[in-house]
């Protein structure tokens, strides 16, 4: 007998319904019905051979059906939109509490009931395993994580193992398509006969209480490779970028591996994209959503036979699809037809199948009769290129503008959009995004070994160095041999120099002299020059131990005076930090010192850098002494502040115009001063130090609108003259500075 496909899911519906069946039954003929030869009515038959009684009642059932092929569709919550309205049973009949009968093995008498919850109470207190689920009855659904084109996926906790999973189930607006049934069963039986570390494992599937099928995934936590590469590319340029893209790499590099195993299962993917990449928090690399893939048959085209018709009848894209509406959760953006949502959102099957940004010329051609694994390759070049320079080499503002493009297979070259990139990398991704698919790397692994040779410092087969080049990489990949080759080249060089000075020095007295005055003054500069060196090695530690303690000791003390039990502890810490600056501030003062009193007069700008660097620890330990309460020492430390930038100007002739660090410490000085002064309460007018600060640090950000340290003390100074002046009950002169302090403290 042959079934329409629409009768034959009414009958599979109806038989759960009267628990003729059951999910797991269910799920099974449906999925042998797909992948054969053989038609639902035989497979049933077939299973039930040797139970005639249940099978009579399923052909009784599908008579039913056959007779009145336009039964109501129910619409209440319970049954779903598209459970078949069967002829109501004797209403004498016990029913679940969703109103349908009940079946017989679960009508049991009322002493049967009492008996058997006493065997399961004593069946408790023994310890005895838990009862097994099947079918959803097994999951707990908790959370939605999204939804995509046709599927909802949720995360859902297995009662029976108690562990968290991922359940994908069929949109709600598409549970009357019958295709989309069947792509969503082709789907799940592709994604678990992929046993790949790289391909997400389905733990099982069955039917909801609708009679539609769902499957159960393992959870992957993590981000995807879209969000990664977003974050790459957000990165300004040094160490921690250079890593994230090697990581991006080694990444991208398990995605070519993964799919090379599925093209060699005979599997394509069709939609792969970097929001189909899931990059767990343990090292894990997951390609997701296996919706559009399609099983090739032995001359290299899709089979299509779990859809029911052929992929080859594909022709044109319709308006207006947007192809950007994909989510992490591994749900394409475009779906087949038949389902039940507008064209804005969703893109039509019989068209074209994938995302547009992503797909290759042939699949934007809708010439799927030749879509094949190297359509897969394509769209691999196409990750590659975004994650190497930040954009898609497609996309532009209307999806049928991206599909010309594609289809055209014009795009830019990599190093025009960025000269860092590496050549052999940019060849890598170029070849794979070749408009032919004969030109194009025939194969994933075949991309991932020229990648995996780039990763380890080798050549890459796609690209022919040039000599200084291939001399490059060879340096890079064995840095200790070019190392040691270039010192003994200097050795070399510098025995035969010492010689022929010798032979020239044997030939005259004169010469020797003159040579001998050279070394001589040579030796007095490489000394003070070692000496400098040092000096600046000593500059660097201070500054160094100087950050240091900011970062720990100033926070942390500053922190803890909201806290009025850990006082004690907050000036002990104080305490510390006085100390520990007291110590900063000897070794850069005689560092300085030192640097003042040297034979060769010093450059100027070092001796600046060098009191910039006293000034700082003076003022460090004004804050600390004026936080421990020792106001008179906090003044000393601020008056010696000033005291040392006068010195400095004099000494090298600086103006506080010329160089904003010594004018934003000479404020900082200034306002130190007003700090550490006791208030005098007969005067009215503001503190002169804070006018000066105040006046000098608006000249600075005048001339240097980016330096943040000045606007900085900037904001303080405005902030404690308006406390100043509340102090004094001038509130509109406070409201005042307040007003001006607010804008330059959210730059900040």
């Amino acid at each position: 007998m042959v079934l329409s496909n629409d009768v034959a899911i009414r009958w599979i519906r109806s038989a759960l319904e009267m628990h003729l069946l059951d999910s797991a039954e269910a799920a099974q003929f449906l999925l042998e019905a797909a992948d054969g030869d053989h038609s639902l009515y035989r497979v049933v038959s077939a299973h039930f051979t040797d139970c005639p009684v249940r099978l009579a009642e399923l052909h009784a059932l599908l008579e039913q059906l056959r007779d009145d092929p336009y039964a109501t569709i129910l619409t209440d919550a319970d049954n779903g939109p598209d459970s078949v309205s069967l002829p109501s049973c004797d209403t004498d009949e016990p029913t679940t509490p969703n109103g349908r009968p009940q079946s017989k093995s679960a009508r049991k008498p009322p002493e049967e009931s009492t008996n058997r919850r006493r065997t399961c109470e004593a069946a408790g207190k023994q310890h005895l395993p838990m009862p097994l689920l099947s079918g959803i009855d097994r999951y707990d659904l908790q959370a939605e994580i999204g939804r995509g084109g046709c599927g909802v996926v949720s995360q859902a906790l297995d009662r029976q193992l108690q562990r968290t999973v991922v359940l994908k189930r069929i949109a709600d607006r598409l549970t009357g398509s019958d295709e989309i049934v069947q792509r969503f069963l082709n789907e799940a039986r592709i994604t678990g006969q992929l046993e790949h570390p790289g391909i997400v494992p389905v733990y099982e599937m069955g039917l909801d209480e609708h009679g539609l099928p769902f499957y159960a995934m393992r959870q992957i936590r993590g981000v995807t490779m879209a969000d990664r590469i977003r974050a790459l590319h957000q990165l300004p340029a040094g160490r921690e970028r250079i890593v994230l893209q090697r990581q991006l790499l080694d990444r991208f590099r398990d995605v070519c591996q993964t799919l090379a195993y599925a093209h060699h299962s005979g599997v394509i993917h069709r939609d792969l994209k970097p929001a189909n990449v899931m990059i767990g928090e343990f090292g894990e690399t997951v390609l997701l959503d296996w919706g559009l893939a399609r099983k090739l048959s032995k001359a290299g085209k899709t089979c299509s036979r779990e859809s029911g018709h052929d992929d080859s009848d594909d022709e044109t894209l319709p308006s207006g699809i947007r192809e950007d509406s994909a989510s992490a959760t591994g749900e394409s953006a475009e779906v087949p037809r038949g389902c039940a949502a507008s064209y804005s959102e969703l893109t039509q099957h019989g068209t074209i199948m994938g995302t547009a940004t992503y797909m290759a010329p042939e699949q934007a051609l809708g010439q799927t009769h030749l879509v094949n694994e190297q359509s897969d390759v394509f769209s691999l070049g196409v990750i590659l290129y975004e994650l190497l320079s930040g954009t898609s080499p497609f996309k532009t503002d209307s999806v049928e503008t991206t599909i010309q493009r594609v289809a055209q297979c014009k795009f830019r070259p990599l190093r025009d959009l960025d000269r860092s990139i590496p050549r052999p990398l940019a060849a890598i991704c170029e070849r794979a995004m070749r408009r032919a698919q004969e030109d194009r790397y025939q194969s994933a692994y075949e991309l991932a070994a020229d990648l995996e040779s780039f990763l380890a410092g080798g050549p890459v087969g796609v690209y022919r160095e040039r000599a200084w080049e291939r001399l490059d990489r060879v340096a890079n990949k064995h840095p200790v041999v070019f190392r040691t080759i270039f010192v003994g080249s200097l050795l070399v060089a510098a025995i035969s120099l010492t010689a022929a000075n010798r032979i020239a020095v044997s030939h005259s007295h004169e010469r020797q002299a003159r040579e001998t005055a050279v070394v001589a003054r040579n030796d007095a500069e490489a000394a003070w020059a070692g000496e400098r060196d040092s000096r600046m090695r000593t500059q660097t530690q201070l500054v160094a131990s100087r950050d240091a303690a900011d970062k720990w000791l100033l926070q942390l003390s500053g922190d803890l005076q909201f806290y009025p039990g850990l006082q004690p502890l907050r000036r002990k810490l104080i305490e510390q930090g006085r100390e520990h600056y007291h110590q900063l501030l000897a070794d850069s003062l005689a560092t300085h010192q030192a640097l003042r009193r040297l034979p060769k007069a010093a450059d100027p700008l070092e001796v600046v850098i060098s009191a910039t660097e006293v000034a700082r620890n003076y003022l460090r330990s004004g804050d600390l002494s004026h936080l421990a309460g020792d106001d008179a020492a906090a003044m000393t430390h601020f008056c010696a502040t000033e005291q040392l930038l006068l010195d400095t100007l004099n000494h090298t002739g600086f103006g506080l115009q010329q160089d904003p660090v010594l004018a934003t410490q000479m404020a900082n000085a200034w306002i130190g001063k007003s700090l550490a002064r006791p208030p005098a309460a007969e005067d009215n007018d503001l503190d002169r130090d804070i006018v000066r600060a105040i006046d000098m640090l608006t000249e600075v950000l005048a001339a240097d609108p980016d330096c943040d340290d000045a606007r900085h003390a900037l904001v303080r100074a405005r902030a404690l003259a308006a406390r100043t002046a509340a102090d004094h009950q001038a509130w509109q002169d406070a409201d005042e500075l307040i007003s001006q302090a607010l804008p330059d403290a959210q730059i900040l």
